[in-house]
């Protein structure tokens, strides 16, 4: 028999008879469902089979929940099982695929090899026809020495250490609501949350309806979507240690029968008052989690980011695998480090999914194409970013999809109040990337979905750090990585976000349908970027508003945009929204010719001029050449130009400014 950890129930019915063949039942039931093992292994079960009760065999020293049994107690145990030293052990359970793996995991540990679970255990030989027996059976006891494989378990201190280090990976077999803390265990005495940095791969998805495990291709997307690098070092966990198990017998289907189980798990873990944890998606605190998501474990045996993958075609296991879009056929589809910045950004943005697109436009465009058809409408605020505008205007308007502007003040019934039958989408960006208005983003979302609209914001001034539109009811978050994110102007790509499974999907039909596509050298460069983006966007923040703060005192100023300025306008819808700010804002001239502002730029030496932002660099430009296309032009006292704050000393930068206020007043009146 090959060294699979399973075997199915037709080979254990045709090798049932076997002299070195054991066959045990290993069910367990949760402490709260009211059901009895023993009892129900008296009634039914497979014919010879003996019954291993998982609270009997186990440390009698510990207060804690079926723990590993010492050596000798598993030996003098086994032993009245019937099992001896070359025994071919089979164990199954009544849930299909529970417990069984618990069993099978103890065998192991105990450096016994040929031990297999029941694939579907004991529902599919019921549901085959299969012979059954009833009553208490007593095997003659066999010689089974115990021989300790201590690589495949793992203690507290242990797991400490693995926490610290990062050279193992920790996966936590839970429901996702047990993982984040958001719903309650079967203990009230145990905190909730998870152990820092652990990936969670919730036990009921590797398994089939049927009871059965999943097929590998599921069984390796299971681990690969949480994160998992399948090649470096894990420990699993769980409750108390019995769908650990079942998540090392997955990864042992895999290939990975090195794989360790934390014997004390989250029952241990969650009951003391000395041990870390953290509630929520796996990370921790945000600059943590944006520093470490996407980074491949057991990373100090390896660089520090992960591999640039590149390639066209991608050479499959089988044939079956060819057309199964589940797994990477096709390098346009994303190769590791796509996969490596995905998996971050969907930490960045709290959602369930991100795509990548070559621009932060294609993003934009993209993510509107996805959900847009002919006879639909779409309400875009009329401060929207004007590569955004050319688009509806030229491409959407073309293929039959209207297209309405509305002033980005416009509260949120009367912008509801314009929305007719065939509004499809509302398109929000707030702030405004030159006049920096803001919107009320709750506000908006909270009716447009009572309403049965889909809405979209341009979060790039907030780089999805400062304030995440999908916490906030938006369904697509979208920003241009070309800025904050990537962080060094040397690179171009865009993201969409989303919590909804069916916008997800509709997102990837608009990338393969379009031909989309980024490189893996600049999803490394982005992902890289994205490692600093808290600890640069702190410093765009400080050195902006001091930079604001000192404009709002020079006489040639009228007024100051910037929404995290106190008594700027929105500054109350800024403050009750947004974690922080970014970088750019944009400042009114008192009354001038454009001739003035020229001036005011041309002398500038530390400020570029040249459009973006978001990156090291402090830029310039003045906004009034793009205001002609607004269907309402700002009435600003006069000319508007925008400021990008870089990283350079605020001071320099001041100074700067100031040099440009000088040259203006030496300039002769036209």
């Amino acid at each position: 028999m090959a060294q699979d950890p399973l075997v199915a129930t037709a080979w254990l019915a045709e090798h049932l008879d076997d002299p070195d063949l054991v066959v045990i039942d290993a069910t367990w039931f949760m402490p709260d469902v009211g059901r009895d093992a023993r009892a129900e292994y008296a009634q039914r079960h497979i014919p010879g089979a003996v019954f291993f009760g998982i609270d009997e065999i186990c440390d009698p020293a510990s207060a804690l929940p079926h723990m590993l049994s010492p050596p000798a107690d598993f030996a003098v145990a086994a032993r009245r099982l019937g099992v001896n030293a070359a025994s071919r052990v089979v164990v199954y359970d009544a849930h299909g695929l529970f417990s069984a793996p618990r069993v099978w995991w103890n065998f192991r540990v105990m450096g016994h090899g040929a031990v297999f679970v029941l694939d579907g255990g004991l529902p599919c030989w019921i549901a085959e026809g299969r012979p059954l027996e009833t009553g208490w059976r007593e095997a003659p006891h066999g010689d089974f020495k115990a021989r300790l494989n201590s690589s495949l378990v793992r203690d507290l201190e242990a797991v400490r250490e693995a926490i610290d280090s990062g050279r193992e990976q920790l996966i936590d077999a839970r429901s996702a609501g047990r993982f984040n803390g958001t719903a309650p265990g079967p203990r009230a005495d145990l905190r909730s949350g998870h152990m820092p940095g652990a990936r969670n791969v919730p036990w009921s998805d590797l398994i089939s309806p049927d009871g059965a495990l999943r097929p590998d291709a599921d069984l390796r997307a299971a681990f690969l979507s949480a994160g998992v690098d399948l090649a470096a070092p894990i420990t699993t966990s769980c409750g108390s240690g019995i769908t650990a198990a079942l998540a090392a017998l997955a990864l042992a289907k895999l290939g990975r029968g090195d794989v360790a189980v934390y014997d004390g798990s989250w029952v241990e873990w969650g009951a003391r008052n000395d041990t870390r944890m953290e509630r929520g998606g796996a990370g921790g605190a945000e600059a943590t989690r944006v520093i470490r998501s996407g980074r491949p474990p057991g990373h100090f045996s390896r660089t520090v980011g992960p591999s640039i993958e590149k390639g066209s075609t991608v050479l499959m296991p089988d044939a079956a695998s060819l057309y199964d879009h589940r797994q990477a056929t096709y390098g346009r589809g994303g190769l590791a480090t796509h996969d490596a910045l995905m998996s971050a950004l969907v930490e960045l943005e709290s959602a369930a999914a991100a795509r990548l697109f070559p621009s932060g436009l294609a993003a934009m465009t993209g993510a509107m194409l996805a959900v847009l058809k002919a006879g639909d409408e779409v309400l875009v605020t009329d401060a929207v970013y004007k590569p955004t505008r050319r688009f509806c205007d030229r491409v959407l308007t073309r293929f039959g999809v209207g297209v309405r502007y509305y002033a980005p003040r416009t509260a949120p019934d009367t912008l509801m109040a314009m929305a007719g039958p065939a509004t499809r989408l509302i398109v929000m960006e707030s702030p405004g990337s030159l006049t920096l208005e803001m919107q009320d983003v709750p506000a908006i979302a909270g009716l447009a979905r009572s309403r049965g609209l889909l809405t979209l914001m341009d979060n790039t001034w907030a780089a999805s750090l400062h304030f995440k539109p999908l916490d906030h009811g938006v369904d697509l978050s979208v920003q241009a990585l070309t800025k904050y994110v990537a962080g060094h102007s040397d690179v171009f790509m865009g993201c969409a976000a989303t919590r909804d499974p069916r916008l997800a999907e509709a997102l990837d039909h608009a990338i393969w349908d379009f031909g989309w596509a980024v490189s893996p050298e600049d999803a490394y460069q982005v992902l890289r970027g994205l490692r600093t983006l808290p600890t640069r966007m702190a410093r765009h923040q400080a050195s902006g508003l001091t930079i604001a703060a000192w404009l709002r005192g020079q006489p040639r100023i009228a007024q100051i945009l910037h929404p995290a300025l106190p008594g700027s306008p929105d500054h109350e819808l800024w403050r009750r929204d947004y974690a922080g700010a970014a970088g750019l804002f944009s400042v009114v001239f008192e009354p001038c010719p454009a001739r003035a502002v020229r001036v005011f730029l041309d002398a500038l030496r530390l400020f570029g001029l040249g459009f973006s932002w978001g990156g090291f660099e402090s830029l310039a430009l003045d906004c009034d050449p793009q205001f002609g296309v607004r269907v309402q032009r700002p009435a600003f006292a006069g000319p508007a130009v925008r400021l990008g704050i870089g990283l350079e000393d605020p001071q320099d930068l001041i100074a700067d400014l100031q040099r440009g206020f000088e040259a203006m007043d030496q300039s002769p009146p036209e």
